[in-house]
């Protein structure tokens, strides 16, 4: 395991990784309107499934290395329910830092579609944590897993057409 493993490099392997995603980032904002424009599926719909795709990379790595390497399945839970969580602060940060106006003056209207798959998804995690073990499955699937998967291709089904008539 890496715990015997020297400080120093551990702590520079982490910055230098945070470093490469730093730099990433400055890039795909640029790319993805880019391809948003080009490809006419709309800047939402970007942001919603190749942006977020992407940016979710790291959590999806380490949520898979949490559960199957280190098997601490608390970690991913925290890594991915508190992701969500320091996203929505980030809005928070940029209107006070970065904007003259807040940032939901600017968005389109098809946000509210997302939002509320969104809230409806993270429901569903609220009330599997509170209810544990108790919840349904198929074998070591949980039904919770079906479930946002139809969700998701739903809200981006929906998505997509609100894109296509708003154009």
């Amino acid at each position: 395991m890496y715990y015997n493993q020297n400080a120093i490099l551990l702590i520079t392997g982490f910055f230098l990784c945070t470093g490469i995603i730093f730099f990433a980032g400055t890039r795909l904002s640029f790319y993805s309107d880019v391809i948003a424009e080009k490809s006419g599926l709309g800047r939402i719909l970007i942001g919603l499934i190749l942006v977020a795709s992407i940016t979710s990379l790291p959590e999806i790595v380490n949520s898979i290395s949490a559960v199957t390497y280190v098997k601490v399945s608390d970690i991913a839970g925290g890594d991915l329910i508190g992701s969500c969580v320091f996203n929505l602060l980030i809005i928070a940060f940029l209107d006070l830092f970065y904007r003259k106006t807040p940032i939901s003056s600017g968005a389109q209207t098809g946000h509210i579609i997302s939002g509320n798959f969104g809230i409806l998804q993270l429901s569903i995690v609220a009330i599997i944590l509170f209810f544990g073990r108790n919840m349904p499955g198929f074998g070591w699937i949980g039904l919770n897993s079906f479930i946002f998967i139809f969700i998701y291709i739903l809200g981006m089904g929906l998505i997509f057409q609100y894109d296509k008539e708003s154009c």
